[in-house]
C-alpha cells in the first residue's frame, strides 16, 4: 500500500508508480514533470515524500524564483548606465524605470529567504527521517557546492582582472585576501565602503555568498537542541535581533546592507517558514487554501511595497523594519509557489525559468566579470559602437546577459558539475543539485 505522509513539498517517484500515487491521494494533479532519470515530479503542495528508498526532494517552482532574483540583480548592475544615458529628467516615469533597475537589494533578499527555507527544510527532513543530522556531511556538501566557483572568481580577480586593470590604467580595490578566503568578504567590503576606497572589482557580489557561508556554518548547530519545538522561537529571536540591530544602525546604510546581523533575518524568516511548512498541518492547509484573489492582491501589495521602499520613503527612523517586511513578502512567494492550490501562475510552468534557475549561482558570480571584460572588448575593438546611446547600451546589456548565461552553463556542466557529482555521495536526503545555492 502506498503511503503518503501529510507534509513535504514535491513528490518524486518511479514513473511506473505515478498512476498508483494519483489513485491513492484521490485529488487533481498539476505540474507533473518527467525528470531525466524517468522520475516524475508531482507538485501537490501539502502531500509529501513516498516511503521509498529512492525518494528525492525537489521544489520545482523555486528554480524559477532563483532566476527572477538573479535578473533583479542583473538589472540593478546595469541600471546606472541606462539611467545616465536615457533618464535625464527625474519625473514619475524616471521613478518607475529606476525602480525596475534598482532591485538588486531585493534580489539578494529573495536569495537569502530561499536559502533559509531550503536548507532548514532539508535539515529538518534529514533529522526526522534518520533520527539524527550528519553535520560533517552537511559541511562537505556546502563546500563542494560553494567553494570551487567562489575561489575561482577570487583567483580571476587577482590574476586576469589585475592584468586588465594595469592594461586599462584602472585603480583596483585593495581587498584583504585573508577575509576573502575566510568568507568574511561582506565585512571587508563594508570597511572599504566606509573608507571610500572602492574601485574596480569583479568580486563584489561575493559578499552575499560569504553571508550564506556564515549561515551554513552556524545554522545547523541549532538543530542539535534537544527539543524541536524551540526551533521556531530561536528563528523568531534571530529575526527580532536583526530588527534591533537595524534600528541601532538605522542611519548607516552601508552597515544595513552588508553586515551579517543586518540581513540574517531574511534567512531566519525563510527558516521559520520551512519549520511551519514541515510540522504544522494548520499552516500547510492555510497555505494551500489561500484564494487566487488574495494571492493576486498580495503580489500587488508586494510590488507597491518594493516601489515604496525603493523610491518614496524618507524616514530613517522607520526604515529598519523595511527589510523584514520585504523578506516576509518573499517568504509568501516561496510558500505560495510551493504549496498553494490556487496559484495564478507556477514558475515551473516556464521551462526557461526552470532551466536557467539551475545556473543562478554561476550567473550571479560571473555576470560581473562578463560585463567588465565584454565592455573592454567593445571599447577597444568595437570603438564605433557608442554605448552613449540608450539603444546601444540596451544591446550591450542583452549581449552581456547572453554571454553570462553561456558562461554559467559551461561552468555548471564542465566545472561545478565535477564537484556536484562528489556532493551527491554525501547526500542523506536526495535533492535537486542546485538546492541551497544562489
Amino acid at each position: 500500500m502506498l503511503q503518503v505522509p501529510s507534509h513535504n513539498p514535491t513528490i518524486t517517484c518511479s514513473a511506473l508508480r505515478c498512476e498508483e500515487l494519483k489513485r491513492a491521494v484521490g485529488i487533481r494533479t498539476y505540474g507533473i514533470k518527467t525528470l531525466p532519470d524517468r522520475d516524475c515530479v508531482l507538485n501537490w503542495g501539502n502531500f509529501g515524500m513516498l516511503s521509498d528508498q529512492n525518494k528525492k526532494i525537489f521544489f520545482s517552482n523555486l528554480d524559477g524564483l532563483r532566476f527572477i532574483a538573479f535578473m533583479a540583480v542583473f538589472l540593478d548592475h546595469s541600471g546606472d548606465a541606462w539611467t545616465t544615458n536615457f533618464l535625464k529628467a527625474k519625473n514619475w516615469s524616471y521613478h518607475y524605470v529606476h525602480f525596475i533597475l534598482t532591485l538588486a537589494g531585493s534580489g539578494v533578499s529573495l536569495f537569502f529567504v530561499l536559502s533559509g527555507f531550503l536548507i532548514t527544510y532539508l535539515i529538518i527532513k534529514e533529522k526526522e527521517t534518520n533520527g539524527h543530522f550528519n553535520l560533517l556531511f552537511f559541511y562537505i556538501r556546502r563546500i563542494l557546492r560553494i567553494w570551487p566557483l567562489y575561489y575561482l572568481v577570487l583567483l580571476l580577480n587577482f590574476t586576469a582582472f589585475a592584468w586588465l586593470c594595469r592594461y586599462m590604467s584602472w585603480q583596483t580595490t585593495a581587498y584583504d585576501p585573508v577575509q576573502l578566503v575566510l568568507f568574511l568578504t561582506n565585512f571587508n567590503i563594508l570597511e572599504i565602503k566606509k573608507a571610500g576606497i572602492g574601485h574596480h572589482s569583479v568580486i563584489h557580489p561575493t559578499w552575499s555568498v560569504a553571508i550564506e557561508e556564515q549561515f551554513y556554518l552556524v545554522w545547523p548547530l541549532i538543530f542539535f537542541a534537544p527539543l524541536k519545538k524551540f526551533y521556531k522561537y530561536l528563528f523568531l529571536a534571530v529575526v527580532l535581533f536583526c530588527c534591533v540591530f537595524r534600528f541601532i544602525y538605522r542611519y548607516d546604510t552601508d552597515t544595513l546592507y552588508y553586515h551579517t546581523f543586518a540581513v540574517f533575518g531574511d534567512l531566519a524568516l525563510g527558516s521559520l517558514c520551512a519549520y511551519y511548512a514541515y510540522y504544522s498541518k494548520t499552516f500547510q492547509n492555510f497555505t494551500r487554501s489561500i484564494s487566487k484573489t488574495y494571492i493576486i492582491l498580495t503580489y500587488v501589495f508586494g510590488v507597491v511595497w518594493l516601489f515604496f521602499v525603493t523610491e518614496i520613503h524618507v524616514s530613517d527612523n522607520i526604515s529598519f523594519i523595511f527589510r523584514i517586511i520585504t523578506a516576509a513578502f518573499f517568504a509568501f512567494m516561496v510558500l505560495e509557489q510551493n504549496y498553494s492550490d490556487n496559484s495564478f501562475y507556477k514558475c515551473s510552468n516556464s521551462r526557461f525559468l526552470s532551466k536557467w534557475g539551475r545556473y543562478t549561482y554561476g550567473l550571479y558570480l560571473l555576470h560581473g566579470p562578463v560585463i567588465i571584460f565584454f565592455g573592454v572588448f567593445v571599447q577597444n575593438v568595437l570603438s564605433w559602437f557608442n554605448t552613449g546611446y540608450f539603444i546601444n547600451e540596451l544591446i550591450f546589456r542583452i549581449a552581456a546577459l547572453i554571454l553570462s548565461m553561456a558562461l554559467s552553463y559551461l561552468s555548471y556542466h564542465y566545472f561545478e558539475g565535477i564537484f556536484l557529482k562528489l556532493k551527491g555521495r554525501f547526500e542523506i536526503i536526495k535533492t535537486n543539485p542546485s538546492v541551497g545555492s544562489l
